[in-house]
């Protein structure tokens, strides 16, 4: 069965943000998008080396982005907002996750109001074991129109 338009959308949103980025957010390139409706989205990818720290365990800072990336895409798929900026971001450490390992990171936005967007996070192993929960604001201010393409949003808008 074909990808829906809102689904490649998305998918669209998330190489643009980590494939399309001479930035740190590319340290992120190998997540995959596996579902995204309106307030939601989920991803998965496979822990490798290069995400660990000294300890051979998924580094904190890296969990905290992904909580990061999926949480920013789960809000603009509820209308036309930037990606915007973090105002507050909290993360839970629950158990680390391993080279080789699956994880899935599911976002939901909670409120998108005209100027703050509320989401939270779950990451878990792919056997359903969760390994850190993630709360998110973000001011997201600026909207884009209907017709903006993501080519033409500059970092500034950010």
């Amino acid at each position: 069965m074909a990808a829906s338009s809102f689904f490649r959308r998305g998918a669209q949103l998330l190489h643009f943000i980590t494939r399309e980025s001479r930035g740190f957010d590319r340290v992120a390139e190998k997540i995959e998008l596996t579902a995204f409706t309106k307030g939601h989205c989920t991803c998965r990818m496979v822990v490798g080396e290069e995400h660990t720290n000294r300890g051979g365990n998924i580094h904190g800072g890296f969990t905290a982005t992904l909580v990061d990336l999926v949480t920013t895409i789960a809000i603009m798929s509820t209308g036309p907002q930037l990606p915007g900026v973090s105002v507050d971001m909290t993360v839970s450490y629950l158990r680390a996750a391993r080279p080789g390992d699956e994880i899935i990171i599911n976002a939901t936005c909670i409120k998108a109001g005209k100027s703050l967007a509320f989401s939270k996070a779950d990451i878990k192993l792919a056997d359903g074991t969760i390994l850190a929960h993630g709360q998110h604001t973000k001011f997201v201010g600026k909207a884009l129109g209907p017709s903006t393409k993501l080519s033409e949003i500059k970092a500034s808008d950010t």
